[in-house]
């Protein structure tokens, strides 16, 4: 499993951005892959380091995605940031049911030009 073609950007407001990557999946021998999708931030609110779950910045409050595809799913959305909140990087995992295939944990780091 790995992400691909990941990709953030501003969504016109200032607090509020979108989303969009690609779930790869390449064992031969799995037929559907099943899962969760989990997203944490992480950055700063003022001087305190802080982690946000999915459900604390994206507007459907959905701790977790559950997924099921077969070579790759499309993922997109938006990020809305908490007042007050600087982030730093954001953590994709995928936890397949799947027992062929192991966790997938990716850190993209927050672009800072977008963030100031």
């Amino acid at each position: 499993l790995y992400v691909r073609d990941f990709e953030l950007e501003p969504a016109g407001e200032p607090a509020r951005y979108r989303h969009r990557f690609t779930l790869v999946q390449v064992k031969e021998n799995v037929e559907l892959t099943r899962g969760k999708l989990v997203m944490k931030l992480v950055g700063r609110s003022g001087k305190k380091r802080r982690k946000l779950d999915r459900a604390e910045f994206s507007p459907d409050g959905e701790k977790t995605v559950k997924l099921e595809f077969r070579h790759y799913q499309d993922v997109e959305g938006e990020i809305l940031l908490p007042e007050g909140f600087d982030p730093r990087e954001l953590r994709i995992e995928f936890l397949p049911r799947n027992k062929e295939l192991k966790k997938l944990e990716t850190v993209f780091p927050w672009p800072q030009a977008q963030s100031k």
